[in-house]
């Protein structure tokens, strides 16, 4: 695991999975919210056999190692992350990325493709993501200031997670999505923070989908997801005509409970 530092200065943690000798081709896996730089870590290991392709992880802003310094000169929440995410990309020479969102991870991306920000992605899969969360604009403002009262400490607010281990004693999907509340919560620093981070996210409009509208992309969702509803996918993603559209047998949390699955699912359309 290695360090980096975003725009603003500040430290992000950040881990190369494969690093090929001849490298054509970069993946890179952003996490959901509540997650850690090793929550995909099983998801990623079924993608690390492709040759000549590296695979980047990150960890977000605000959570466990990386740096929890949320500026007021932002309002909300679409700029600090994608930066943060151009950020990786310049400081590691990446160009024409493969981007894996999962959850928050996914709106990452399409804030920043929106943004128009460089390099340019070669390909995108969305997992188990929303494309809009509503809520009120001015609420989530006025939280997100609330929130960057909070001192930035210096020590992490959670262990790493042991996904394989951690998620065995779950019978059902629907019991992992449950349980992820309560872990975010630890992950992020109490309920409080966590109120205030989730809710700040509330009302994050994505008005511009045609922008990810297209055949090399991919959309899945679970089926048994909870907390983002399939129905409410589908709804969200109606109107895009060309972006491949995949429903799996799983809850909110897919590149944990069905790694082996979906990457070789994602292996499979791979643009390389």
């Amino acid at each position: 695991m290695a360090s980096f530092q975003s725009f603003d200065g500040k430290s992000l943690n950040y881990q190369i999975h494969s690093q090929p000798k001849n490298i054509k081709n970069s993946i890179v896996v952003i996490h959901g919210f509540g997650g850690d730089i090793g929550l995909l870590d099983e998801f990623i290991h079924n993608l690390t056999n492709l040759e000549t392709t590296q695979i980047i992880s990150y960890e977000l802003r605000g959570h466990i190692n990386s740096s929890h310094h949320f500026s007021k000169k932002f309002s909300t929440f679409e700029k600090i992350h994608t930066l943060d995410l151009q950020s990786l990309l310049q400081h590691l020479n990446v160009e024409s990325p493969i981007m894996i969102g999962h959850s928050l991870g996914g709106i990452i991306i399409q804030e920043y493709i929106n943004k128009n920000l460089k390099p340019t992605p070669k390909q995108l899969f969305f997992i188990c993501t929303t494309t809009q969360i509503l809520g009120s604009n001015y609420f989530r403002k006025f939280l997100y200031k609330i929130l960057c009262q909070f001192p930035e400490t210096k020590k992490p607010f959670s262990k790493p997670q042991k996904p394989s281990s951690f998620y065995k004693k779950f019978k059902t999907s629907w019991d992992i999505d449950l349980f992820r509340f309560s872990h975010d919560t630890r992950v992020v620093g109490g309920f409080t923070k966590w109120f205030l981070y989730f809710f700040s996210l509330n009302g994050w409009k994505n008005k511009n989908l045609r922008s990810i509208d297209h055949k090399d992309n991919y959309y899945i969702y679970g089926k048994k997801d909870i907390i983002v509803p399939a129905l409410l996918q589908k709804y969200k993603i109606r109107k895009l005509e060309n972006i491949n559209k995949i429903e799996i047998n799983s809850g909110h949390i897919a590149p944990v409970t069905h790694p082996e699955q979906l990457a070789t699912l994602i292996k499979k359309y791979l643009k390389t």
